[in-house]
């Protein structure tokens, strides 16, 4: 993969989840990845939407230009001054006055993309709490470089997304209880049940993936442009679900 710019010649090299949103600094990474979705009251029995889907029930996301040095100071974190350094020498040689240009030149390079995002799941909580939806949106990283100049960023292409819960108050939480004993769920990842290492966590997350891998397979047969990305991220899910069978 190579992409030019203003006559400059970049050679891209896909990198799939390793650039940690947690490690960046001059770019809000960690905002992109994670937005506030859907609040709703089961006081008033009134929910209020907090971005906007089109008809089909799917949100537009812009790619994600984002500027990270190589090189790591002595807690893991990069260093702030190398980052900007790098940041001012690929906008000046680009010849953009700020990252929305080189994002608007990536949309025309790669093309907007939309996701489906379906909020049904989680109906059934809305007469028992009040609720925050939270929706986690899930980026492959391309880094491009310029060895010459010793330039390079990474675009960051939105290709999926999922939806965590907060429940902010419980209105009924004998209901919740009783639903749950019933089989209701929600995401395991959502309330940190695996994680927890609580009884039956093993079981609860080899659901979760078997999930993930059956939406990443249906991907693969309309997705055509990531389709190697999409093949690694559902082999990476396949290998930890036959871990733990």
């Amino acid at each position: 993969m190579a992409l030019t710019i203003n006559g400059i010649p970049f050679d891209g090299d896909p990198q799939t989840d390793w650039l940690d949103p947690t490690f960046i600094s001059t770019n809000s990474v960690a905002t992109a990845k994670r937005r506030n979705f859907y609040i709703w009251n089961c006081r008033t029995q009134k929910g209020t939407s907090r971005l906007r889907l089109d008809q089909d029930g799917k949100l537009t996301v812009p790619n994600l230009v984002e500027f990270h040095v190589d090189t790591f100071g002595a807690f893991g974190t990069p260093d702030p001054t190398a980052t900007l350094l790098m940041k001012a020498k690929v906008l000046k040689a680009l010849k953009f006055r700020g990252v929305n240009d080189l994002i608007t030149v990536s949309h025309r390079a790669f093309g907007k993309h939309k996701i489906k995002v379906d909020a049904s799941g989680f109906d059934w909580l809305k007469p028992i709490a009040s609720y925050r939806l939270w929706l986690q949106i899930n980026f492959h990283f391309f880094k491009f470089t310029n060895a010459k100049q010793r330039m390079h960023f990474f675009i960051g292409l939105p290709h999926s997304a999922d939806l965590a819960v907060e429940i902010i108050e419980f209105c009924q939480p004998d209901q919740l209880e009783s639903s749950l004993e019933n089989g209701k769920s929600v995401e395991p990842i959502d309330l940190g049940v695996f994680e927890n290492g609580k009884p039956g966590s093993k079981e609860l997350r080899r659901r979760y993936l078997r999930e993930k891998i059956r939406q990443l397979n249906a991907a693969l047969l309309t997705e055509m442009l990531h389709q190697e990305l999409l093949r690694r991220e559902r082999d990476r899910y396949q290998r930890e679900l036959e871990a733990l069978e």
